[in-house]
């Protein structure tokens, strides 16, 4: 089975650089990019194939472009993540939205597999 695509949008620095060695350690998943800054998410997944999306976001609000993002593409998980780490949360088509609260990298790296299985590639 193929890696698990995940692409990093828009977080800090040191949140980014600790997710991307995270996951990039945990096998049957890699990060195929990490952006530091905002990036259209529908041209961001389709470029790197993405199957989920860890994008860096305050508000417990979806974000239009996540919005966006799950009307085009479906199968795509997006996993918002606050800045200083402490609230995460899962978007699904529906949309569909999960408060996960604050994670461990590792956990969050469990999430990313859970919702990878969910989609059904």
């Amino acid at each position: 089975m193929a890696d698990i695509r995940v692409v990093l949008i828009d977080m800090p620095q040191l949140l980014r650089q600790i997710l991307q060695d995270v996951i990039d350690a945990s096998p049957g998943m890699t990060v195929v990019r990490a952006h530091p800054r905002r990036v259209p998410l529908v041209e961001a997944v389709d470029r790197d194939a993405a199957q989920v999306v860890v994008f860096g976001q305050e508000s417990l609000q979806l974000a239009p472009e996540c919005r966006e993002l799950l009307e085009q593409r479906p199968r795509v998980q997006v996993l918002a993540v606050s800045g200083d780490g402490v609230r995460t949360t899962l978007y699904g088509l529906r949309p569909h939205r999960e408060l996960l609260g604050e994670l461990e990298p590792e956990q969050l790296v469990d999430v990313i597999r859970g919702v990878a299985a969910r989609a059904e590639w």
